[in-house]
């Protein structure tokens, strides 16, 4: 029975690394986004995906096929992570230096391990800007504060002054005196019997 049990693990360990060493997926990696503007002393992100294609899957590696070419020119490319099961999701950081020249630049993200020519080749197109990133500054709208007097050693606020408008006197309605009032119409009244006093005389 002690025997029987061993060969049984020994056939299991010996079919774990068969299946392990006889992986014949083809993985590709991809990335979004595909052309990055980089400014000078900056760090830009790119997600990629490494997908299987078909047959099965293995332990995969990530690697930025022209790294040292990158370094030369003051660009850092770091990949985390760099090894995975298709499919598997990652984070490629891209560093740009303060001293790297501007111009368009290529990353090269390969996926590999045991057998290099079964896999792909991701690009991603770099434009690297002559110039920092800006700095974004947010300006605090002004506020004006009443000015600030010490009396007896302590100090106090001064309220704002405020100028009360001006208003023109309003003149007084005239009124007519009764007296005028009475003159005038007697006056219109006694005009009027003249008249027709001088009518009638005419007209007899």
């Amino acid at each position: 029975m002690l025997v029987l049990t061993m060969v049984l693990f020994s056939l299991t360990l010996s079919g774990v690394s068969f299946a392990q060493s006889t992986a014949t997926g083809v993985a590709f990696p991809i990335v979004v986004p595909s052309h990055v503007t980089a400014y000078l002393n900056s760090i830009n992100t790119v997600n990629f995906t490494v997908t299987l294609y078909n047959g099965t899957a293995g332990n995969t590696c990530a690697a930025i096929g022209n790294s040292g070419q990158l370094q030369q020119a003051g660009i850092r490319a770091t990949i985390a992570p760099s090894t995975g099961v298709p499919p598997f999701n990652g984070v490629l950081s891209i560093n740009v230096s303060g001293t790297t020249t501007a111009g368009n630049y290529t990353v090269q993200l390969g996926t590999a391990c045991a057998d290099p020519s079964s896999h792909g080749i991701a690009v991603v197109y770099l434009v690297v800007l002559n110039q920092v990133k800006p700095a974004t500054t947010t300006t605090a709208p002004a506020t004006t504060m009443p000015p600030t007097t010490t009396v007896g050693g302590a100090p106090t606020t001064t309220a704002p002054t405020t100028t009360a408008a001006t208003i023109p006197p309003t003149a007084p309605p005239t009124f007519i005196s009764t007296t005028v009032l009475v003159a005038v119409l007697a006056i219109v009244i006694i005009a009027i019997i003249l008249l027709a006093l001088w009518w009638y005389i005419r007209h007899r």
